[in-house]
């Protein structure tokens, strides 16, 4: 199963949805520009670049055996939304000014890695990974002024799950989870509104924050090892 969480005026709901949050379902229906068709199984691939105005994409790269997306969207609106299901995952994605958002779901099998890149606008990230037993989820995430938010939940039975987010400036807000075995977490809030709420749910957990600002921190650690800092 996997995790997705629902931010309201900085309250965190975590909810366990059957499959691929309806969000991001809903999303993938609807939206007005497809810059990437699903692809087969065995040849998945997409690169995007887009450079200013309207921005927004969709993929689906429905059985993913060799995924990979690099998404690029320097100016204004923006909007991605990436789901990836099983085999070989790897997201990139960068975007800089105005309203971002971003939103990736990548679900089993092997490494389950994402980075993204943000810089100055309404930011928002909501990532959802999930590995299979023996697979691992890695999230590298930067968000760098205004609005920030992130959201990001990880699930591993066996694997390991990293996790790295750094927010810089302004509102910030966090919420992060990972559930399974050989956890860390790395979160840094500098400068601004902070708030974190951080779960770690399994075995070696690992858990360092670093707050500057209006700071306000949550930690919830259930296993039987766990550390913080």
């Amino acid at each position: 199963s996997s995790f997705i969480f629902s931010f309201y005026e900085k309250g965190f709901v975590m909810k366990r949805p059957p499959g691929i949050p309806s969000l991001i379902q809903a999303l993938l229906v609807s939206a007005p520009l497809l810059l990437a068709a699903p692809v087969a199984a065995q040849s998945s691939n997409a690169t995007i670049s887009q450079i200013g105005n309207g921005s927004t994409l969709a993929t689906d790269q429905s059985q993913a055996a060799g995924a990979t997306i690099l998404v690029e969207q320097i100016g204004e609106a923006m909007r991605a939304n990436i789901v990836q299901r099983d085999g070989a995952h790897k997201a990139t994605v960068r975007m800089q000014g105005e309203e971002q958002s971003v939103e990736a779901v990548q679900a089993g099998s092997g490494l389950n890695r994402i980075e993204v890149d943000v810089a100055g606008g309404f930011n928002m990230v909501s990532a959802d990974q999930f590995a299979e037993a023996g697979g691992s989820n890695i999230a590298l995430l930067s968000q760098n002024g205004i609005g920030n938010h992130a959201l990001i939940a990880q699930q591993a039975a066996v694997g390991q799950n990293y996790l790295s987010l750094a927010q810089n400036g302004n509102d910030n807000v966090a919420a992060l989870s990972q559930n399974g075995g050989d956890n860390q977490m790395d979160l840094t809030q500098n400068g601004d509104a902070n708030t974190a709420n951080l779960t770690q749910d399994g075995v070696g957990l690992i858990l360092g924050i670093i707050q500057n600002g209006g700071a306000s921190t949550t930690v919830t650690q259930t296993g039987p090892g766990g550390g913080g800092g």
